[in-house]
């Protein structure tokens, strides 16, 4: 079983790990928010992978942000 918990969804972290555009909005205007957006690809917060499709969301985020290559 998974140990996941989603942040509150009111909160930046909790609109990333959803996929909500409010969070991809104030990432793009809060330059701290890049390590959240990272945490977010690295920790998959998906229910059902067949379902849902946040990973081209990030994906499309991180290109958005320009953000650096980080090293695994």
């Amino acid at each position: 079983m998974n140990a996941f918990t989603y942040a509150d969804p009111a909160t930046p972290r909790g609109r990333l790990q959803r996929g909500r555009g409010l969070g991809a909005r104030r990432a793009r205007s809060t330059p701290d928010d890049a390590d959240l957006v990272y945490e977010c690809v690295v920790s998959d917060s998906r229910w059902d992978r067949q379902t849902e499709s946040r990973d081209s969301y990030l994906a499309r985020l991180v290109h958005r942000l320009d953000l650096p290559r980080r090293a695994p």
